[in-house]
Order: C-alpha cells, then sequence, then structure tokens
C-alpha cells in the first residue's frame, strides 16, 4: 500500500509541474507574430559555409580592373574585324567562371554546397537585423518597435531553389512561431520574390495559420526584366539609358552627373543612337551564344527565376533555354508552379480572403528601371514594373500620361480607380479595390521611422479586410519627396 500511495503522490507532484506549462499555453499580448519573407538575395549565397573553403558565389565578387584588361583587348579585335564572335570569346568564358559556382543542375538542383543565411529564432537572438534602417530590415526595425524583437521573424532563404521546396520551409518556420509565441496565428509581410514563395504556401498549406498577409512590391505577375531577357528581348534604349542615368547617378550638390551630360551631349549630337544600334547588334548576335553557353549552364536550371517569367513568355522560354529530356526534372518543377500557382493567382487570394485572412498589395511606380530590356520604359520601382507588383494596372509609360481623354477600362463596382495624376488606372488589377500605389518609393522601401512602415502596420492590425475606401486617410494613391518618410495624396497636375 505504501508502494502505491508512492507512486499516486509522484505522479500527483509530476502533474502540478505541467499545470503552468498548461495555463500560459495561449500569449494575451495582443500583438499577432510578424514573419517577414525576404526578397532575392537579400543575403549573398555563400559555398562551402562554414569551412575554410568558404566564399561567397552570389553575388559575384567582381575584379572590375582584371575583367577590364581581359574585355578590352576582345572588343577592339571585334572592332577590327567587324566580329562579335571575337569580343564573345573573351566575354562568355568570363561572365561564366564568375556565376558557375551557384549555378543549378539539368534536374534543377543546386550544382554545389551552396546556402545562405537562415534565422529560424525570433529577433530577440539577432540585435543586428533588429537595428536595420531601410527595406526589409526598416520594416523588421519597426516590427521590432511594434511587437518587441521575440514577435518579429526574418524568413530568408535561397531564391534559386523551387518555391514549392521553400513553401515547405516556410510551413514549418511558421509552425515553430507559433510554438514559441504561444500564438495560433501570424502576419505575413511578402517582399518582392518572397510573393512567390508566400504565393505558393499558400496554395499548399492553405490559410489556417494566417491572419493577415501584406504584399509588398510583391512578384505577382513575374517580371519583365526576368520575361524578356530569358527570351532574348535585351535592348539598350537611348531614351531609358539617359533616364536611367539621370535618376540614379547625381553629382555632389545634386545636379546631372558627369556621365549623364555626357550621354546627353552624344545624344543631341546625334551619335547615341547609333553607338547604341552598334550595341544592340552586338546583343542579337550574341545572344545565341549567351544563350548555350551561359544562361543554359548557370541560371536556366534555377527553377526559383523560373517563378519570375511571365506568363506570356514562359513556353517561349522553356522553348528556347530547356531540353525536355534533359530537364524533364526540371520542367515538372517549373510547370507546378506556373499553371498551379502563377496563374491561379486570383483564385489563391480570394480563397485566402474567404477564409477570413486581411490581404494587401502595395505597388510602386515612377522610378525607372535598368535600361536592359525592351520594356524598360514601363513605370516600376526601379527592379519591377508596376504591372506586374500591383496584380495588372494599366500604366503610362514612365515619364507620360494616360491620354486626357482616357476612360478607366474596367467598370469596377463602379467607383474611380485612376491615379489623380492620370498615371494609373488600377480597374483593371486582380484585386482593384486591395492595391495601393506609391509614387517615388523605390522597390520595398521601407525607411525606419517613415510613415509607409505606419501605413503597413495600419493594413496588418486591420480586423476585417481593409480597402482603398475603408480609411479616407490611406487613399489608394499616395506620392513622397523622401522614399516613403512622409506620405502625401496624389493630386491633379503633379508631375509625371
Amino acid at each position: 500500500m505504501k508502494k502505491l500511495i508512492s507512486i499516486l503522490l509522484a505522479l500527483f507532484i509530476a502533474g502540478l509541474c505541467f499545470i503552468p506549462a498548461f495555463a500560459q499555453q495561449d500569449c494575451d499580448c495582443g500583438h499577432t507574430p510578424l514573419v517577414l519573407v525576404s526578397g532575392m538575395n537579400t543575403y549573398p549565397l555563400m559555398i562551402e559555409k562554414g569551412t575554410a573553403n568558404e566564399k561567397q558565389v552570389f553575388p559575384p565578387n567582381i575584379d572590375v580592373k582584371s575583367i577590364v584588361l581581359k574585355a578590352v583587348p576582345g572588343l577592339f579585335s571585334a572592332a577590327v574585324y567587324r566580329d562579335w564572335n571575337k569580343f564573345g570569346d573573351v566575354l562568355i568564358p568570363l561572365a561564366y567562371d564568375l556565376f558557375e559556382p551557384s549555378s543549378f543542375s539539368p534536374d534543377g538542383t543546386s550544382k554545389y554546397n551552396v546556402t545562405t543565411s537562415v534565422f529560424p529564432k525570433s529577433l530577440a537572438n539577432y540585435p543586428d537585423l533588429a537595428a536595420g534602417g531601410g527595406n526589409e530590415f526598416g520594416l523588421l526595425h519597426t516590427a521590432c518597435d511594434k511587437l518587441g524583437a521575440d514577435h518579429t521573424y526574418f524568413f530568408n532563404y535561397d531564391w534559386r531553389r523551387d518555391p514549392f521546396e521553400n513553401a515547405a520551409d516556410l510551413n514549418n518556420f511558421i509552425e515553430n512561431v507559433k510554438a514559441e509565441t504561444r500564438h495560433s496565428k501570424v502576419d505575413i509581410a511578402a517582399c518582392s520574390l518572397g510573393a512567390s514563395q508566400t504565393m505558393a504556401y499558400l496554395y499548399k498549406y492553405g490559410t489556417d495559420d494566417l491572419e493577415s498577409c501584406v504584399f509588398l512590391s510583391p512578384m505577382l505577375s513575374g517580371a519583365y526584366v526576368a520575361s524578356e531577357c530569358m527570351t532574348g528581348k535585351i535592348e539598350v534604349d537611348s531614351e531609358a539609358l539617359i533616364r536611367y542615368l539621370k535618376f540614379n547617378t547625381k553629382s555632389k550638390d545634386g545636379g546631372k552627373s558627369a556621365v549623364t551630360s555626357i550621354m546627353e551631349v552624344l545624344n543631341t549630337a546625334g551619335l547615341l543612337k547609333p553607338i547604341l544600334n552598334i550595341l544592340n547588334k552586338g546583343i542579337d548576335s550574341l545572344y545565341g551564344r549567351i544563350s548555350a553557353e551561359l544562361i543554359n549552364k548557370t541560371f536556366a536550371a534555377m527553377p526559383g527565376l523560373w517563378s519570375a517569367v511571365r506568363d506570356d513568355a514562359y513556353e517561349t522560354a522553356k522553348q528556347n533555354l530547356l531540353d525536355k529530356t534533359k530537364n524533364a526534372e526540371l520542367i515538372k518543377k517549373i510547370d507546378s508552379f506556373h499553371y498551379n500557382v502563377r496563374l491561379k493567382t486570383k483564385e489563391i487570394i480570394n480563397n485566402a480572403i474567404n477564409n477570413g485572412v486581411c490581404v494587401a498589395i502595395c505597388s510602386h511606380y515612377n522610378t525607372p528601371a535598368l535600361p536592359l530590356f525592351e520594356s524598360a520604359g514601363q513605370t516600376g520601382d526601379g527592379v519591377l514594373d508596376t504591372f506586374c507588383t500591383s496584380g495588372g494596372a494599366a500604366c503610362a509609360p514612365i515619364g507620360k500620361t494616360l491620354p486626357a481623354d482616357y476612360i478607366q477600362k474596367n467598370a469596377a463596382d463602379g467607383k474611380h480607380y485612376i491615379s489623380p495624376d492620370n498615371i494609373i488606372d488600377a480597374s483593371t488589377c486582380l484585386f482593384p479595390d486591395k492595391v495601393w500605389f506609391f509614387k517615388n518609393i523605390r522597390h520595398v522601401g521601407c525607411p525606419y521611422g517613415s510613415e509607409y512602415n505606419e501605413f503597413i502596420f495600419w493594413l496588418l492590425e486591420q480586423d476585417e479586410q481593409p480597402t482603398v475606401w475603408t480609411d479616407s486617410r490611406h487613399p489608394q494613391f499616395s506620392a513622397t519627396n523622401n522614399q516613403g518618410k512622409t506620405l502625401d495624396p496624389v493630386v491633379s497636375g503633379s508631375a509625371p
């Protein structure tokens, strides 16, 4: 009997030990934890990380002087013999040596032991991340202020991988966040290419664990830059080049840079276009070799890049770059994402909204893109074009407006969706009343201490689905002259 009583007493005492744990199952802090899903290459890719052979492979470390010394003779030889292949003989091997260490095998898996930095715990464990000033880090810093570093999480990933593989990691990550914070749901802020990973997550794992999802400069419809580079539509346009230089290269006093001034002089003299025509002919003549000797052997087998290809370019790019037999496994992966996620974006997001998840989209415009592809004249945020980040807005080319007699394309519940500066028609978006536009904010943006970040948290904290009509303090179209530190409504007659 004494033995039985001893056992029962021991069990009773052991049971008491579990009472505090059960009593603290639910956190009552009033703040939903935030998971920020990063964009492309927020942290570099490293080969053999943690070993004596550790090396950064993307972006590659470039010895500019060495490359110039090797490339100039090739360019001179091409000019003498009027054969761009002479330049290709030098340039393509140089580029291959730079990018091969980050390349993928034909089946869509990494050739080498390449990884990136990951942060499995809350930002309470990574103080450097909690002190950032801009882009993802500015938003993380703001989140730490508002939610606490122990309720702020950063999901980084290898952008080259299949989005479904990253989605599986994101699912495990969210389960860990829930366990650590004792919350049943999380909020997601998906930045840039992080939208592809998040959309794959929504498709495969559903919405039970989500309260809100805000997309920031998201790759909702792919990207023109990826699509056109992978289909041979590479071009340097004089107007796009000068516009890009004006915006991105300034003198110390904020005026025109010397490079911009030179280009303008050449353009006025009628010399810039002929020079660029020669360059574009060289690009066209070398594109076949670049595809076969560089892109096919380095970038073309990365499933993550295929998630950036627009639907109107997807099959053409596959035909140009992939072999149905050699790349059979890769094609299965990229087709699965493209046809189950990319083409079902509206359906997937509608399902999330119908299941009670508050969804919002933030798209930026009026910043020029790199002048390296045919559609570089589209308005955008310097990296992605507004059409793709907004889910289909009809936009005037950058620096211009829609026609004076322009009529909104879609009825869109009878409300007015044209920006006061007559640049954006949001009626054509997948979700016209759930996308906000910000003029003059670069890609992702999110500077610490900004009104833009305050707006993002306004979105995240809504109990019901917000729309552009929910609060007059947050109109559909806002503008800034300081990258979002302060915001003002776009007004009629403002400069394009």
